[in-house]
C-alpha cells in the first residue's frame, strides 16, 4: 500500500534495470514511466521481466531508502 510508504522515501518501483515513480491519484502520471505492458481487467498479462518494489524493512529492522528514480532517456 504506497500510502504507507514514509516521508522521504521515493514512491517507486524497479523495472528492466531502472527506477521509475509511480503514479500520484489526482496528481496524473509521472513524466517518466516504466515500459510495461498493456494491462485489460481479470487477465494475467506476463512481464518480459521483473517488476520490484522495494521492502522498507528485514527481520524487523528498517531499511534505508531506494536510490532516487532514474531519468527518462
Amino acid at each position: 500500500d504506497k500510502t504507507q510508504i514514509p516521508s522521504g522515501y521515493y514512491k517507486e518501483m524497479a523495472y528492466a534495470g531502472k527506477w521509475y515513480l509511480t503514479a500520484t491519484p489526482g496528481q496524473g502520471l509521472p513524466t517518466c514511466v516504466a515500459p510495461l505492458p498493456s494491462l485489460t481487467g481479470g487477465v494475467t498479462t506476463a512481464l518480459s521481466g521483473s517488476l520490484t518494489l522495494p521492502p522498507m524493512t528485514f527481520n524487523g529492522s528498517d531499511l534505508p531508502p531506494p536510490p532516487p528514480p532514474s531519468a527518462c532517456s
